[in-house]
């Protein structure tokens, strides 16, 4: 009966050629519907009364069905969770079949046959009922009276429905909106679908400078499912994370078709052509999360306004400009991350070279994003003893320069500890508004786009000069980087575990030069399957070896130097005495997190991922 009532719902009507349904049309197919529901339900009453189950069989029976019904009624009122174990279900093959008849709008007739078929708690009922009454007539009458005392309601509910349909169409043609209907697909579909649909219905990106959702933020959001999944599914094809149907390339060249829109829109890069205030190698870049009005900065497609006025404030600001990320504790940025930079040539660098364990000779002739996103000397940094801001100076202590500030602040204590030598330098206000920062959030930016459609069509096989001169050299080339076209394997690259094209390399060095510490990271590797870059290993930092400038610029007197991880390289080692055996992560279970056992026992249909499964 309740799978009944869905369908009576779902009966789809035919509109004419001015999109309203004809009042004729409103009652005919849930007619033909219910017609084919009283036929089935009254043969299928037959077939089981006609099995000649002995008298005593019979009244069981009849006094199970009693019981189930009591059971029903029981688990609708939610009391005893564990009488919810108690419920017949159909094989789910079965049941997408008939959703799919369903949806055929010819069929009404046919999707009331199918109908008996549905597991339903009443119905079950009425069947057992029928299997023991022992006579076939007696089966057929039963489940014929139990199926004409539900139609009025089932005609009620489908002319309901299509009456509130009308009516919501008659409002949306008054506000001159478009209604979209996202039809049932499977994983990331369904969102790239609602983000197609939504981006029909907002304005563009002008309308209210980023400060809502727009257009062209949408259009980002959907390649970004459609990168997400079309990778994944690659990647983790003949894994237990696989899709049940691979569509892989279906996904990538969706990031193309909405790039290729997007391309049209006429959005641009923060750049210093349209940024008069850029004056440094890193100030285009790092303008965009240094900023308090980022409206006319048409690469930010959404953000975060914040107003001391208005009393919307963060302390991002002093969190980082005094050493930590959070009140969590201690942090500091990896060497991998530094290393991933190029030189300003355009050139790969290489980080076993002796001057890159010069902690000063690490920042020269180098990405603008490397500066923008990492402290180093000359940059102003919020003195923790000293009143006001003073550039950070990484040089030989000495006691006439004791009062300069030469972090990073390794050998300080609590959350204002620098774990790794590199100290996080995006979104710090370099005004140092004490206490209140009012500095923007930028939550969705045009790069993205540009990183996904250079890497959906190299995926596709169709990245070629044309593709990356549109996507990977603007991006290079704002950050003060020559841009050179890919053709070289980087021999200190990570190492994915499985062999990557020169192209590929550059635009996922290049997704990781442009977006870090923006939430992105964790999300790539896992789509990437690249487990062996951190499985059984630790994140390092700076070299700090006794003869490095980073150790020298620390007070020698100072007993907590003497208490500072290193790896048998002389590189900070901040996890060595926590995870000595590095990161202890599962390929088999670790891709996909466990499902809580409540949500499990509140839905039988759902199966807990791979990997954490009890045996």
């Amino acid at each position: 009966m309740c799978g009944g009532i869905n369908l009576s719902q779902c009966i789809p009507v035919a509109d004419d050629d001015n999109g309203k349904t004809p009042k004729n049309k409103i009652i005919f197919p849930s007619l033909l519907y219910n017609t084919g529901r009283v036929i089935s339900y009254s043969v299928i009453g037959f077939l089981l009364g006609g099995m000649g189950i002995p008298l005593l069989l019979q009244g069981i029976l009849k006094i199970i069905a009693g019981l189930f019904m009591v059971i029903m009624g029981i688990n609708m009122l939610g009391w005893i969770t564990l009488l919810r174990k108690f419920q017949i279900r159909f094989p789910q093959r079965l049941t997408d079949k008939i959703n799919k008849k369903r949806r055929r709008e010819n069929r009404p007739f046919f999707v009331g046959l199918l109908n008996g078929l549905m597991p339903c708690g009443p119905m079950q009922s009425m069947q057992i009922i029928a299997l023991g009454s022992g006579n076939p007539v007696s089966g057929a009458a039963a489940m014929l009276m139990f199926s004409l005392g539900t139609v009025p309601l089932m005609l009620g509910f489908g002319s309901l429905d299509t009456s509130e349909a009308e009516n919501t169409e008659s409002d949306a043609e008054k506000e001159e909106t478009v209604v979209y209907e996202t039809p049932a697909v499977e994983n990331g579909e369904i969102s790239i679908d609602d983000l197609k649909a939504a981006k029909e219905l907002l304005y563009s990106r002008s309308k209210y400078q980023g400060l809502r959702i727009c257009k062209e933020a949408a259009m980002v959001m959907a390649m970004r499912v459609a990168l997400f999944e079309g990778t994944w599914e690659k990647y983790h094809k003949g894994t237990d994370f696989a899709a049940a149907e691979y569509k892989s390339d279906d996904f990538l060249q969706q990031v193309l078709t909405l790039g290729d829109e997007l391309f049209q829109m006429g959005i641009t890069l923060n750049t210093k052509e349209n940024d008069k205030s850029v004056k440094n190698i890193d100030d285009a870049y790092g303008n965009l999360f240094n900023s308090k009005d980022l409206s006319a900065t048409q690469e930010v497609l959404f953000w975060k306004k914040y107003s001391i006025a208005d009393n919307l404030v963060h302390s991002l600001n002093t969190n980082l400009s005094s050493g930590m990320c959070d009140a969590e504790g201690p942090a500091g940025l990896s060497q991998s991350l530094v290393d991933n930079y190029l030189s300003v040539d355009g050139n790969f660098i290489d980080p076993t070279a002796a001057k890159f364990k010069d902690f000063n000779e690490s920042f020269k002739d180098r990405d603008g994003r490397l500066l923008a996103t990492v402290m180093h000397s000359d940059c102003k940094y919020k003195s923790m003893t000293v009143k006001g801001a003073k550039k950070m100076l990484v040089k030989a202590y000495s006691e006439e320069d004791k009062d300069l500030i030469n972090p990073p602040q390794i050998v300080s204590t609590g959350n204002q500890s620098n774990t790794t030598g590199y100290h996080i330098r995006m979104g710090i206000d370099t005004t140092f508004v004490s206490g209140q920062g009012e500095t923007a959030t930028p939550m969705i930016r045009y790069a993205e786009a540009l990183l996904a459609y250079a890497e959906a069509a190299e995926e596709l096989g169709k990245c070629d000069a044309a593709v990356l001169e549109k996507t990977i050299k603007p991006l290079r080339e704002r950050a003060g980087v020559t841009y050179l076209a890919p053709s070289a394997i980087d021999p200190n690259f990570p190492d994915f575990g499985y062999t990557i094209s020169a192209n590929l390399q550059e635009i996922r060095r290049e997704r990781r030069s442009e977006l870090p510490l923006q939430g992105m990271r964790l999300d790539d590797l896992m789509r990437w399957r690249a487990h062996k870059l951190f499985q059984g290993k630790r994140g390092g930092g700076a070299y700090f070896g006794a003869g490095s400038v980073l150790y020298k610029s620390i007070d020698p007197k100072n007993e907590e130097l003497a208490q500072i991880l290193v790896d048998n390289n002389d590189y900070l080692d901040p996890l060595k005495n926590v995870l000595p055996r590095g990161f202890q992560f599962d390929a088999g279970r670790d891709y996909l997190l466990p499902i809580p056992p409540s949500e499990i026992s509140l839905n039988k249909e759902l199966t807990q991922n791979p990997g954490w499964r009890k045996n």
